[in-house]
């Protein structure tokens, strides 16, 4: 860099940072990460990693998870790689009452016990009502509104353009992950319109007495449940075009699939 070289230093575990190839490199050396696990299940996505235990009883649901755990801690000790047991949670998905959650342990060291966990900027909650991940996404909304508020003030720039700065930064916060709590109550999702009419409202100096529906008619804009609902549609339309199975297999989302569920993931797409 600036006509300077940097030093070589020999790589004894892991694959080099911040390298062009890095992702590449570190999806190889993964590659034999344990898979044939016993009533669980595995997710990878880079270096975070969730298992999955599923049973009617949760002591039997914590014993195939310690049984898959013990595995990668042999896996990660063999390839001199370090496992920080202080981020690693363990959530329980039920509707029972448990009044004493089952342990598990990692590398000797009990894992933390959480009723919600964040997983690749989505919040699970032990219910998966997604009451605590749509507070988390008005807060993240709430902060990006804040930053924009200098760019949607008056007479800052033209009103398309600000329309335009709406749509392209602050709405991707509120639809993050959308397919995956699409099913959530409707009331969840009440206070992400409230911010979109406040974004509207700064960006054009409507007064509160202007109708919400007439604000997004004229602008163009829609309705936050109607914008919602068109990207629901469209993610799960494109899986029919996907070539990858697994991916293609998600496109299969029949409410007969949900008959126990009150707010089937369809909710959003019918």
């Amino acid at each position: 860099m600036r006509e300077e070289c940097s030093t070589v230093c020999p790589i004894l575990a892991g694959v080099p940072q911040g390298s062009i190839l890095g992702l590449f490199h570190f999806n190889i050396f993964t590659n034999d990460i344990p898979k044939d696990l016993k009533k669980t299940d595995l997710a990878l996505y880079v270096d975070d990693v969730a298992v999955i235990s599923q049973s009617f009883s949760a002591k039997d649901a914590a014993k195939n998870l310690q049984a898959s755990l013990s595995k990668f801690s042999g896996w990660y000790s063999d390839w001199r790689m370090n496992l920080n047991t202080s981020k690693a949670t363990e959530t329980l998905f039920t509707r029972k009452l448990i009044k004493k959650h089952p342990q598990v342990c990692l590398n000797g060291e009990e894992i933390k016990w959480e009723s919600s966990i964040s997983y690749l900027g989505v919040t699970l909650d032990s219910k998966l009502s997604w009451r605590n991940h749509m507070e988390k996404t008005c807060q993240k909304a709430t902060t990006k509104l804040a930053a924009l508020y200098t760019l949607l003030r008056p007479k800052s720039m033209p009103m398309r353009s600000k329309v335009r700065a709406v749509n392209a930064i602050f709405q991707p916060t509120m639809t993050y992950a959308l397919p995956v709590w699409s099913g959530c109550k409707p009331e969840y999702r009440k206070p992400l319109q409230t911010l979109q009419n406040k974004a509207l409202r700064i960006a054009t100096g409507a007064s509160y007495f202007a109708r919400t529906a007439d604000l997004h008619r004229d602008l163009g804009v829609e309705m936050l449940d109607d914008h919602l609902r068109n990207l629901n549609m469209k993610f799960y339309k494109g899986l029919d075009q996907k070539e990858n199975p697994p991916i293609k297999k998600l496109a299969d989302i029949s409410a007969n699939h949900f008959d126990h569920c009150p707010r089937p993931i369809t909710a959003l797409t019918m």
